[in-house]
């Protein structure tokens, strides 16, 4: 699911960045034009989420009609470009090598967050659960990553006659008050038995 969200000043309760996004986009500081910087560490920051569409191209049409009214108001935007182009012109510069990349990263990751900045994601994520569309998303993404690396499990006895088929070890675990881990470690052929039951992964 996509969406429009914005920025705003956290003193002034002015927007300052318009922009369109799915996931956490909205609430990460990666790829945020210098503009942005200079306002966010000045006057600090909160985030809105303005719409939600299903269809990308929704959410351009939206982000750019919000950008024109939010200037036509007079509202100061640190946007480079025209919100609302799928395309946007590469403004970057020259590639980064491999090697600035992990100097880049390693800097980043050392650098010491300010309490402002801490907080700000606090209250991001906490308005993320909160958000009834977003709780969803958020579910689906699970069940879709859980549905990924699902792997059903059949168990048999020592004479390797046929028991059960389970949607996945732990699922079995669950509904027999065993060890997940341990019926894993038969399925992968690390343990010959558990609980004087054979378990293996079933071909698919």
């Amino acid at each position: 699911m996509y969406y429009v969200y914005e920025h705003i000043r956290a003193d002034t309760k002015e927007p300052f960045y318009i922009g369109k996004g799915k996931g956490k986009r909205a609430y990460t500081t990666y790829d945020r034009n210098k503009y942005w910087w200079n306002i966010a560490n000045k006057h600090g920051r909160e985030v809105n989420i303005l719409e939600y569409f299903n269809e990308e191209a929704e959410a351009y049409r939206r982000e750019r009609e919000i950008e024109v009214e939010y200037r036509a108001k007079g509202y100061k935007l640190c946007n480079i470009i025209d919100c609302g182009n799928p395309n946007p012109p590469n403004y970057k510069g020259k590639k980064q090598s491999t090697e600035t990349k992990i100097k880049i990263g390693k800097a980043n990751r050392e650098r010491v967050r300010t309490e402002w900045e801490i907080n700000q994601v606090r209250v991001a994520q906490k308005k993320r659960y909160q958000d009834p569309e977003q709780k969803e998303y958020l579910r689906q993404l699970g069940l879709k990553a859980y549905n990924k690396t699902r792997k059903p499990v059949i168990q048999k006895d020592m004479q390797n006659n046929f028991i059960k088929e389970w949607e996945s070890a732990s699922e079995a675990a669950r509904q027999l008050n065993y060890k997940s881990t341990n019926i894993s470690k038969c399925c992968r052929g690390k343990s010959e038995k558990y609980y004087n039951f054979k378990w293996e992964f079933k071909n698919v």
